[in-house]
């Protein structure tokens, strides 16, 4: 997902595992690109680092737009669930995207895999 939080996490840990997992591939879909992420009032200097940091060193990335948009997020989470076959997530059970992410993996017979204790 590229985003600041869970999905920059993630991807760091992947990247920690490359050498004992040579084979291992970090795929980074963002929703816009990571240039625009320091317009976000979200994103702090350390995020745009990370976020920075993780596109420098992925296997293969894509921006599915150059700017924000309205939908975008939407898109993203879809474009994530139609390359897959496992979701891992962390869901705390809240509305919103992820919550939508995993209904949307869960209608496509997806394994989903929440590590929200």
């Amino acid at each position: 997902g590229s985003m600041a939080g869970f999905d920059l996490l993630a991807a760091e840990q992947v990247i920690s595992l490359k050498k004992q997992f040579p084979n291992i591939q970090l795929i980074s879909v963002a929703p816009y690109s990571v240039h625009f992420f320091s317009r976000e009032k979200c994103w702090t200097p350390e995020w745009i680092h990370r976020a920075r940091e993780v596109f420098q060193q992925h296997d293969f990335g894509i921006s599915l737009s150059e700017y924000y948009r309205l939908g975008i997020y939407y898109e993203r989470n879809r474009v994530l669930v139609d390359h897959s076959s496992e979701l891992i997530c962390y869901h705390d059970g809240g509305k919103g995207g992820t919550e939508n992410t995993v209904q949307y993996a869960r209608s496509r017979m997806h394994n989903i895999h929440n590590l929200c204790p």
